[in-house]
């Protein structure tokens, strides 16, 4: 199973890396070359060159990327079909927006008159990342009314909404110090290490299960960790490591 946190953060990193947008793509590096080969519309080419030595990819060809950099098979065809593909093929189950309760790396769509026009990943706060255009790129976006379906991705592990009694007792602050070794422990495959203390913090790192760190700074929430870099991992997903 893949972690949909883990999915989330290959579209934040393309997001972040800059990506471009272009029909046909799916997560090549753009060169003139290829926009000479493949882009007819004298308009499209002038607007592909600002994205000129940047991965470059359209609304469907950034999902098949980021499924080939999970593991997951993907079946990219740049006919304009690829969307209708995951909604129908690659969802475990579907519904019509709007709906409470969307999880983060759930599938967001367009779908207008039975054609799918659009497709994003949900990363919550009613946020999605998507290949937007040749304009702008690939961005971070609000979802609105113009999304009209959701999807959950067969394979993709997704964490449910808390209760309002978990959630109240996650008010309780751990009291754990946590100094010197430590190993990461808990029921996913990885984890994510940000620059800063802090669920909004930028997502610098993914560590595998079992880790061994050292533990520099006790935040609270947080610890800042060391392993082969340093950076701050949920203090719930830390556990002391025996000492020899």
């Amino acid at each position: 199973m893949i972690n949909a946190q883990d999915l989330c953060s290959v579209f934040n990193k393309c997001m972040k890396d800059g990506w471009g947008v272009l029909p046909g793509f799916d997560g090549q590096v753009l060169t003139k070359d290829m926009i000479e080969a493949k882009v007819s519309d004298p308009a499209l080419k002038q607007s592909a060159s600002k994205w000129v030595g940047k991965h470059v990819a359209d609304a469907g060809g950034l999902f098949a990327y980021a499924f080939r950099t999970m593991g997951m098979i993907d079946k990219y065809t740049p006919d304009g079909k690829y969307i209708e593909t995951i909604f129908k093929e690659f969802c475990s189950e579907t519904g019509k927006l709007p709906k409470g309760g969307l999880l983060p790396g759930m599938v967001i769509f367009k779908k207008r008159n039975d054609n799918y026009t659009g497709v994003g990943i949900y990363i919550g706060n009613s946020q999605i990342i998507e290949a937007k255009s040749c304009k702008v790129g690939v961005i971070v976006s609000r979802l609105t009314s113009e999304w009209t379906y959701w999807g959950k991705l067969k394979n993709v592990e997704y964490a449910e909404l808390p209760s309002k009694a978990s959630l109240r007792k996650k008010e309780v602050r751990d009291m754990r110090v946590l100094r010197g070794p430590v190993v990461l422990d808990g029921i996913a495959s990885s984890y994510t290490v940000r620059a800063e203390k802090g669920l909004g913090a930028k997502a610098t790192d993914t560590l595998p299960l079992g880790t061994q760190a050292t533990v520099v700074e006790d935040c609270g929430e947080f610890c800042k960790i060391q392993y082969t870099k340093t950076g701050y991992i949920k203090k719930e997903f830390l556990k002391e490591a025996l000492s020899k």
